[in-house]
């Protein structure tokens, strides 16, 4: 029997001189076809978080391009994964360094915003960080997302999904942020990029081929 091909979505959240930057790799693994005892069925896409972590701070922004340059090119990611970065604030140059570099992967540049709808099309999106968090709150919910037990950071990324606050503006939209100005989301927001990008599918050329 022939697997289906895995495809990683690699979600970066830039942060400045007081925020982390967090990496995270969601696997997305095809359903493949239906059982044929349940026909009626159509299987599910496997979504399964696999690296989590966080850039201390301090590092330099060239530094911090050299980390996702070498994610990218894991042998096991490589031509085959689609690299989503928050253009948002100081990601504006550090988008245009990646883009300098040679990636073996395609690249989302994601500018995150506090508005109702998502725009753009290719390689720059604008998407509000409300849409964001509540996709990657209805894939845990769903169970559709799968952590790995022993994963690092994984506590701080719950801590941090737990110390999300909902508000209602005045015109009744929902607004997330972290509940206090010291609390960093930075762990939910790299999850969160992975995990809409590989909802949508590839969005660039993919390789093919077997992971040894």
């Amino acid at each position: 029997m022939v697997l289906p091909v895995p495809e990683f979505y690699v979600g970066v959240d830039l942060g400045k001189k007081v925020d982390y930057t967090a990496i995270a790799i969601v696997e997305c693994r095809p359903g493949g076809t239906p059982h044929f005892l349940t026909p009626w069925e159509e299987p599910r896409d496997f979504y399964g978080l696999r690296h989590l972590e966080r850039i201390p701070l301090g590092t330099s922004y060239p530094r911090v391009v050299d980390r996702v340059v070498r994610v990218t090119r894991d042998p096991a990611l490589q031509r085959r994964c689609t690299l989503v970065v928050d253009a948002s604030c100081v990601g504006e140059p550090i988008v245009d360094a990646l883009r300098r570099r040679d990636l073996d992967c395609h690249m989302i540049a994601v500018t995150i915003t506090g508005g109702l709808h998502e725009t753009g099309s290719g390689d720059d999106r604008t998407i509000p960080r409300q849409s964001l968090i509540h996709g990657l709150e209805v894939m845990l919910e769903e169970e559709e997302l799968k952590i790995a037990g022993r994963l690092p950071n994984r506590g701080r990324l719950v801590e941090e999904l737990m110390n999300l606050r909902v508000e209602r503006t005045r015109g009744g939209a929902t607004k997330y942020g972290a509940a206090a100005a010291r609390v960093h989301d930075d762990t939910v927001i790299a999850v969160a990029l992975a995990c809409w990008a590989a909802r949508r599918g590839k969005v660039g050329p993919v390789g093919k081929g077997r992971i040894v």
